[in-house]
């Protein structure tokens, strides 16, 4: 099993729109694809 961690880094005010875009679109394509999440935070 191959593990990857990853940071995202967005502009001031810019993290309900990367949310938004995580849950309508990012997490779908990831499934389609294979990706399994394992978890998310944030500070």
């Amino acid at each position: 099993m191959i593990y990857e961690m990853r940071v995202y880094s967005c502009t001031a005010g810019g993290l309900p729109a990367l949310f938004e875009r995580f849950e309508t679109a990012t997490l779908r394509i990831w499934d389609r694809i294979g990706i399994r999440p394992v978890g998310f935070s944030r500070p």
